[in-house]
């Protein structure tokens, strides 16, 4: 029993000394002070605790940087003379369909063209799907462009109709193209029956 308490008490004792060695090796580091000069050295100031910062949120990816392109002496030359004019980006215009190669224009046949926005030339009797993409085609959109040919115009026009040939006398479109420019639908409908039927 004495033996472990003997064993424990030089234990302990070294410890103590080891903390002494480390303390007073610690306090040799700094620069060393003369004696009167120890008196003037303030206490180290308190610092209030730092509260916790805010979160804050992640920046935006920047953009990728357009590659630079590689200029030539004569260019240099250029710039330096003339103020670089800011380039302003064009519209870009919708596409617009193609009319068919072999249709040609109404100036073309001798016919005066459409001037005005399109009518519904499916309201003609005799005029469907296929028969109204060929007449847009030729420049032929509107009534009273119908309704005012004569009938030289009408043949010019008949000619370009193909498989639809005879078709501008058979329904009767100057008459009816004519009653529907005019606004006269009560007596196109007495006519040649109701706008909303089938052709």
């Amino acid at each position: 029993m004495l033996d472990n308490r003997l064993i424990i008490a030089v234990l302990v004792g070294i410890v103590v000394v080891t903390l002494l060695w480390v303390l007073l090796r610690n306090r040799g580091t700094g620069p060393a002070l003369p004696a009167d000069k120890k008196a003037e050295i303030p206490a180290a100031p308190v610092i209030p605790p730092i509260a916790a910062p805010e979160p804050v949120a992640a920046p935006a990816k920047p953009k990728p940087k357009p590659k630079a392109k590689a200029v030539t002496p004569a260019a240099k030359e250029a710039s330096a003379k003339k103020p670089v004019a800011k380039k302003v980006a064009k519209p870009k215009a919708a596409p617009v369909a193609p009319a068919p190669t072999a249709a040609p224009s109404m100036t073309e046949i001798g016919i005066p063209a459409a001037v005005g926005a399109p009518d519904n030339l499916l309201l003609l009797k005799g005029v469907g799907p296929k028969l109204n993409t060929l007449l847009i085609g030729l420049g032929i959109t509107r009534f009273d462009q119908i309704g005012g040919w004569t009938a030289e115009d009408a043949a010019k026009v008949d000619a370009h109709l193909g498989a639809f040939k005879g078709r501008i006398e058979r329904d009767s479109w100057i008459e009816q193209a004519g009653l529907l420019a005019r606004g006269e639908i009560a007596a196109f409908e007495t006519r040649f029956g109701k706008l909303d039927s089938e052709n």
